[in-house]
């Protein structure tokens, strides 16, 4: 079996370098399975979205048609009819989206998955082995659970919950503006003050998040190496040593979680504050009766502004817990980005099945940088039933020259060449190491 041969003048030869991604290739490689279904999620979240908010509104209209009644006058039944049927149709047309919505964006996440496992799967199977021997298992558990599990969160739940909450504010604040637009700005208030608060209390979020996910991956490996290391605490008794590191780790997470809680605990509790129902309804009241007092708006006009300036700031606290998933799914998006930039090893022209069980090098240079030659012009032949021994100093090549032959080192595609196909795998040799 032929695996490796120089196919040009003795320069060295380089490692393939990884590809740069690219917003074009995330875009046309995750999300092209489901693009249909993005769009429907987003149209069934809108009719979900303003046909929740038409109930409240009839509940105003209805009570300005009845209002009359109190003083003996005539009331328009006909009306009163349509908008009870309005805001009972509105009703079912709102569930029926939601439940569409949740049922579509399930399944597109379940297609989506099912892509994007099985091209991860098959990518693992065509990269060198030595991208195996770089990385911890971990690595590829990432790739395959929690990257994949990110992208879940982003299309099965943060694509209706930020448009439901961009939506039914939107709907409510035009309805109030038409009605009484003094109250539509009492309303826009705590609306407003949340806006100009929420960037002070996620001032330097972005460098807190990054030591939050050192913090993290730290404590992570810190477990997994204390758990690996029991049998060896049970043996030798060395328990000092084997969990220092875990708990030195874990005291670092726990320091770094209280004082980010700290820094950001009194803002967060104000912006709960304004935006609590109790506080709105007071301040809504509040700016109603006073628009009462001074002969601006009639008592019936501040219904729509408690009802709809309720309903304001609930999706705005949704919107800000769902930028967590926003954030998850864009770092799951940059990591799969670069592991599916990686160059896989280069498949045969020609792929013969081995007939026998020799490996030749000829005239074989390397060189991991470009620059600096590991290997320098190598011409061997380990012939069949043969034990092949190659000796040398620490770090004169030994594992590399191995690492060649099962091509657990990449080559660049210009200079390799190999003769063994890529399947069947049953019939090909394989490379144990011990």
């Amino acid at each position: 079996m032929r695996v490796a041969q120089r196919l040009d003048d003795p320069v060295s030869v380089t490692r393939a370098e990884p590809k740069t991604p690219t917003e074009a290739s995330v875009e046309q490689g995750f999300f092209a399975p489901v693009r249909g279904s993005l769009a429907g999620i987003i149209g069934l979240s809108v009719l979900g979205a303003v046909t929740g908010v038409v109930p409240f509104i009839a509940i105003v209209e209805l009570a300005r048609t009845l209002l009359p009644a109190v003083s003996g006058g005539w009331i328009d039944v006909g009306r009163v009819w349509l908008i009870v049927a309005v805001a009972v149709v509105a009703l079912f047309v709102s569930f029926g989206a939601a439940f569409a919505s949740g049922l579509v964006s399930h399944l597109a996440d379940a297609r989506l998955q099912h892509s994007l496992r099985g091209r991860i799967v098959g990518h693992l199977r065509r990269l060198p082995l030595g991208w195996f021997d770089r990385r911890a298992s971990g690595t590829v558990r990432k790739l395959v659970e929690n990257d994949v599990n990110a992208l879940h969160q982003l299309v099965a739940h943060a694509i209706h919950d930020v448009v439901t909450a961009v939506t039914v504010p939107a709907v409510s604040l035009v309805y109030l503006f038409v009605v009484q637009w003094q109250l539509a700005l009492a309303a826009l208030v705590p609306l407003v003050v949340t806006a100009i608060l929420y960037p002070v209390l996620m001032r330097g979020g972005a460098e807190k998040y990054r030591q939050y996910d050192e913090s993290t991956a730290a404590l992570s490996e810190a477990t997994v190496e204390f758990v690996h290391g029991i049998a060896v605490v049970k043996r030798f008794g060395q328990v000092g040593r084997s969990h220092r590191r875990y708990r030195d780790q874990t005291k670092q997470y726990s320091r770094f979680v209280a004082e980010w809680t700290r820094e950001t605990a009194t803002m967060f509790t104000v912006i709960e504050i304004i935006t609590s129902p109790v506080v709105v309804l007071v301040w809504l009241l509040a700016a109603g009766l006073w628009l009462v007092g001074a002969g601006v708006a009639a008592p019936i006009d501040v219904l729509p502004g408690l009802l709809m300036g309720l309903g304001l700031t609930g999706p705005l606290l949704k919107l800000g817990s769902s930028a967590q998933f926003l954030r998850d799914a864009t770092k799951a998006q940059a990591s799969l980005s670069g592991f599916f930039a990686l160059s896989p090893v280069p498949p045969p022209d020609e792929p013969s099945i081995p007939q026998g069980r020799g490996v030749v090098f000829d005239n074989l240079s390397f060189s991991y940088d470009g620059e600096h030659r590991v290997l320098h012009g190598i011409t061997a032949t380990c012939a069949p039933g043969t034990v092949t021994a190659l000796v040398g100093a620490s770090g004169s090549g030994k594992s590399t020259l191995a690492k060649l032959v099962p091509a657990s080192t990449t080559l660049s595609p210009a200079r390799w060449r190999s003769e063994v196909p890529t399947s069947p795998r049953s019939r090909q040799p394989s490379c144990i190491g011990r």
